[in-house]
């Protein structure tokens, strides 16, 4: 299957006429072609993973993206507890106790819907590459969860907000501050660049303000900008006073980064940069919110600040629908 030499062999036979008995059986296997009964069930969900793996990527199926999401997918969620099991031995009731001992930890039916396709994508290829004769686990039920209402202490997370400012560079703070109030996702956060901003006069107020022109989002592995979740989160934010100041100072800090290592002119103007002037890690919001946790004393994670948002904004007499 990996186009290298194998091996058959069988153990237990008592007699030179068992093994001519199994002798012929395989040699009518290979005369036919039908390796797939002389696979079934030798091969693990981890050798076709590698197989799909190897097969999606050399194809140019799977983007760098696409295959580091199906990676952490598998990794996180398959290979310890099903990994070593054989294709033939993975069935049903195996998989659905496993998607509903998830469940009953706390996973959303969306990241288990994300666990079994990929599970099932898995074994869907298996069996187009003869490593088994069908997919044994197909038509499970996604377990469903009662919503649970998210609770957020507006007033505890503005506390560490101003401890943010105290421990982070004005630079990094600046990104804190954007996801803050605006509730946009980490992706887009990340996937702002400099021409997506614009500022105006707000001639009722005499007063600036931004207009953070929602895109495109930045993936994991990806290097260009990535189309954003779904077509209507392209969308515009207006924002004023504290966070216009912001804004100046994350482009003039971007500009100038850029400037100093010689990366003026880049296809892509990225807002976010390194000491070096590449895009910051995707993983740097999570890092951050790290640094000002330990200091703290309150857990705050990047999502969070979605939930923030939203409860600052029905405080303030903002429509549910809105």
């Amino acid at each position: 299957m990996y186009g290298k030499a194998d091996e058959f062999s069988k153990q237990g036979l008592r007699s030179v006429r068992d093994a001519e008995a199994v002798l012929k059986t395989f040699e009518r296997d290979l005369a036919v072609d039908n390796y797939a009964n002389i696979r079934t069930g030798q091969i693990t969900l981890d050798q076709a993973w590698r197989q799909q793996l190897e097969q999606k990527t050399s194809s140019g199926s799977w983007r760098p993206g696409t295959a580091a999401i199906a990676t952490q997918l598998y990794n996180n969620y398959w290979k310890k507890t099903i990994g070593n099991m054989k294709l033939i031995d993975i069935r049903r009731p195996l998989v659905q106790r496993l998607l509903n001992k998830y469940r009953d930890d706390g996973f959303a039916p969306s990241t288990l819907k994300s666990m079994y396709d990929r599970l099932k994508g898995i074994m869907n290829d298996a069996v187009k590459n003869e490593m088994l004769d069908r997919n044994h686990i197909l038509g499970l039920s996604i377990p469903r969860i009662t919503p649970v209402k998210v609770e957020v202490d507006a007033d505890k997370i503005a506390d560490w907000l101003v401890t943010a400012q105290e421990v982070l560079t004005q630079y990094e703070f600046d990104m804190i501050a954007v996801m803050a109030n605006t509730g946009m996702r980490r992706g887009e956060v990340l996937g702002l660049m400099v021409d997506d901003i614009e500022f105006r006069k707000d001639e009722v107020n005499n007063a600036e303000i931004a207009l953070v022109n929602i895109r495109h989002q930045r993936l994991i592995d990806e290097e260009g900008p990535q189309p954003l979740k779904t077509l209507g989160s392209n969308r515009t934010i207006a924002l004023d006073g504290k966070m216009v100041e912001i804004l100046h100072h994350a482009i003039l800090m971007s500009k100038n980064i850029r400037r100093r290592n010689g990366r003026t002119g880049e296809k892509y103007d990225w807002l976010w940069l390194d000491q070096l002037g590449t895009p910051v890690s995707t993983s740097r919001p999570r890092y951050l919110c790290s640094k000002v946790n330990i200091v703290n004393g309150t857990y705050m994670h990047p999502h969070a600040f979605r939930h923030y948002f939203a409860t600052v904004a029905l405080n303030n007499g903002a429509s549910q629908t809105e």
